[in-house]
């Protein structure tokens, strides 16, 4: 019997969720208090943004 090659599925180019960054993120590791934790999680709350995206914000305005 012969296979025939499926012109279905898989990857597709351009398709995905974009990402909001201007660059290729990268992940770090820190260490802080646990009050200072707190403090970003309510800060970056009453922004409405994630603690990652309120720290790019931040460093961004200095």
């Amino acid at each position: 019997m012969e296979e025939t090659q499926k012109t279905w599925g898989g990857a597709r180019k351009g398709a995905g969720r974009k990402t909001a960054s201007e660059g290729p993120l990268v992940t770090i590791g820190l260490t802080v208090e646990a009050t200072t934790k707190a403090k970003l999680k309510q800060l970056a709350e009453t922004e409405g943004l994630s603690m990652s995206e309120y720290v790019n914000r931040l460093i961004k305005s200095l």
